[in-house]
């Protein structure tokens, strides 16, 4: 049996979800029927709404699938972004919640994809990439 993929969409990401990007689309139709995992940081959802403009409703449309879930940013994960940043220069905030929220799903064994259009912000890090502008 084969593990059911984990995706972590960022902001922009997101975006291109409300611009009826097909990967995104499709992502979001395997979330819905089960056969994936789509996970959506809080700071993502931020970026993506400054972005799109997208108010609750449209917002519900994305977040209704079961296999979707919202990482929030709990006083923990506060913590380990403070931590991971650091000094020094650093990814954003949000970049920075997206990276921990793959590397804590690899620490539970599972395989993450970081969802972007932005695979540049990402090279420099530990962390699988699709570049959703390539498929």
């Amino acid at each position: 049996m084969t593990a059911t993929p984990v995706y972590v969409a960022d902001g922009s990401a997101l975006t291109a979800l409300f611009g009826g990007d097909p990967v995104m689309l499709d992502v979001h139709l395997q979330a819905d029927e089960g056969s994936a995992i789509l996970i959506l940081p809080s700071l993502a959802v931020l970026q993506a709404t400054i972005a799109s403009g997208a108010g609750e409703d449209a917002w519900q449309a994305i977040l209704f699938p079961s296999g979707t879930h919202v990482a929030d940013l709990r006083a923990t994960t506060g913590i380990a972004l403070g931590r991971a940043a650091g000094g020094g220069k650093n990814p954003p905030l949000d970049e920075l919640q997206i990276l921990h929220t793959a590397w804590e799903t690899e620490q539970l064994g599972r395989d993450a994809w970081v969802l972007t259009t932005t695979p540049a912000a990402y090279r420099p890090y530990p962390v699988r990439v699709i570049d959703i502008n390539l498929n």
